[in-house]
């Protein structure tokens, strides 16, 4: 179990340094896109100071995977990013147990755990019901499918659901949404932009 769970942490760790170095490497300044192509220097480097850009790539690194860890070192009373349980006292820094900061969004300036938590409840709904759907219409077409092997019935199961699998999902939502909201959509009451309900 020790093996397993230090496999798992190395593993994240090797995606999320990949992820920031990929990041890093690949061209593109998020400065730059915040700004626009038509602004001043002063402008993108205070900017680059919010987001800690001008700071060495080492110390972005580190402070990056103290974010995300579940312990982290923060510094005493003058600066908090996140609610956490002390630990162990370390001069001017202590040992924190946390929920990880995953910082704000570039575009909205919210923090990205309240974005998450927000889409968190539409999205269970959404697989939960999904889930439903899946169970209430494929357990019996399956069990009419294995009862009648090699019929009309079975063979068109087969294709319809070898068909959909088989298509990505961004499309297939885009089919549903078309048929069900703009060639049904006087029968349904549904539009193309959805709704919780």
């Amino acid at each position: 179990m020790l093996k397993r769970t230090l496999h798992i942490i190395l593993i994240l760790w090797g995606v999320v340094s990949l992820l920031f170095f990929l990041f890093n490497i690949l061209p593109g300044d998020p400065a730059r896109m915040l700004t626009g192509q038509r602004t001043d220097k002063a402008t993108v480097d205070n900017i680059k100071r919010e987001l800690g850009l001008d700071m060495p790539l080492g110390k972005q690194y580190a402070l990056y995977l103290n974010d995300l860890s579940p312990l982290g070192l923060d510094k005493k009373p003058p600066y908090e990013r996140y609610k956490s349980l002390t630990l162990l006292p370390l001069g001017n820094y202590k040992l924190t147990l946390k929920f990880p900061y995953l910082r704000k969004s570039y575009q909205t300036k919210q923090h990205v755990s309240q974005m998450i938590g927000k889409a968190a409840l539409p999205s269970l709904l959404l697989a939960f019901s999904s889930i439903l759907f899946a169970v209430m219409v494929g357990i019996p077409i399956g069990v009419l499918s294995a009862a009648k092997p090699n019929s009309w019935f079975d063979r068109t199961a087969l294709s319809v659901s070898s068909l959909g699998m088989s298509l990505p999902s961004f499309f297939a939502a885009i089919l549903i949404g078309w048929l069900f909201a703009y060639v049904l959509g006087q029968f349904t009451g549904l539009n193309l932009t959805g709704s919780m309900y």
